[in-house]
């Protein structure tokens, strides 16, 4: 009896506590908050993405780039081209190779691309500016194609690039998708530039800037929530450059074959190479201008 009796009051008292922790407000526990002037990137509520750099200036500390030029049509790039950009008269497609090494938000590592710009001018309600438009890049690691597209807007896609090849005095890069080859490119007959040569080269690139759209679609893909004309500011340190003569060629494919890239490098596969403006190889340094780049209008 006295058995009993005692799990009665014990129970009681489990109930009236129960009871009185129920009537206590309890406090949700505090959730993640954006701190303003942090560089975040998806997912952020893991927090700044700021280890090993500062996230306004991504520093290239080895790069070799094989960059080919030529003339094409004024009026095939114009209608590529978003509001805002013209094509300059001549205007001139280049296609760049890069192997870009120790790169300080990837730890020192390092990835490879290919990039291709048109000569193009902005002139907008507020801003003008001259220099290259990025049509396309295609790189071989998701982290710079990620930065690139979120950060800085530029049309990064993914594609399989080794490192150049080299055979029979001439150079050489691929880009493909899957295996499917989407793209070629090789120079030759390359020399060493003179100082003469260099600074002609420097002077005439003086002001020119690297430009872009930024494209973010709405999540119904039936609208944007950013679209607008981009300024990409770099700084590059060269220190060895080499001229030639080079060609490149852009594959056509089937959407089945390359279903990312076919629907653009069919469209590169129908510019007309009207004459090549030469080649050149690179190799320095180069620091990307995060905290300067900026929308323009």
């Amino acid at each position: 009896m006295h058995r009993v009796v005692r799990k009665l009051v014990a129970l009681s008292l489990v109930v009236a506590f129960v009871g009185a922790l129920s009537s206590v407000a309890i406090a949700d526990p505090a959730g993640f908050e954006y701190q303003g002037g942090q560089p975040y990137v998806m997912p952020g509520h893991f927090g700044a993405a700021n280890t090993g750099w500062d996230g306004k200036v991504a520093h290239y500390e080895d790069n070799t780039a094989i960059t080919i030029m030529y003339v094409t049509d004024r009026e095939a790039v114009a209608a590529l081209l978003p509001p805002g950009f013209t094509p300059t008269d001549p205007c001139v497609v280049s296609v760049a190779f890069v192997m870009c090494r120790g790169v300080d938000y990837m730890a020192g590592g390092g990835y490879n691309l290919v990039n291709v710009n048109v000569s193009a001018r902005f002139e907008g309600k507020r801003d003008k500016a001259e220099g290259n438009f990025a049509l396309v890049l295609w790189e071989n690691d998701f982290f710079p194609i990620m930065l690139g597209r979120e950060v800085l807007g530029a049309p990064k896609l993914y594609a399989e690039i080794p490192d150049a090849w080299m055979r029979d005095g001439k150079r050489g890069f691929t880009a493909s998708e899957n295996g499917t080859l989407l793209l070629e490119g090789e120079i030759w007959d390359l020399r060493e530039a003179t100082p003469e040569e260099m600074q002609a080269m420097a002077e005439q690139n003086k002001g020119k800037i690297w430009m872009g759209w930024k494209y973010i679609p709405s999540c119904d893909l039936r609208g944007a929530d950013v679209s607008n004309a981009t300024a990409l500011p770099a700084k590059s340190d060269i220190k060895n450059v080499w001229m030639g003569q080079g060609k490149v060629t852009f594959h056509e494919v089937a959407w089945e074959k390359a279903p990312l890239s076919s629907r653009v490098v069919n469209v590169l596969n129908k510019l007309p190479v009207v004459q090549y403006q030469g080649a050149l190889m690179t190799r320095g340094s180069q620091d990307l201008l995060i905290h300067l780049q900026h929308p323009m209008e």
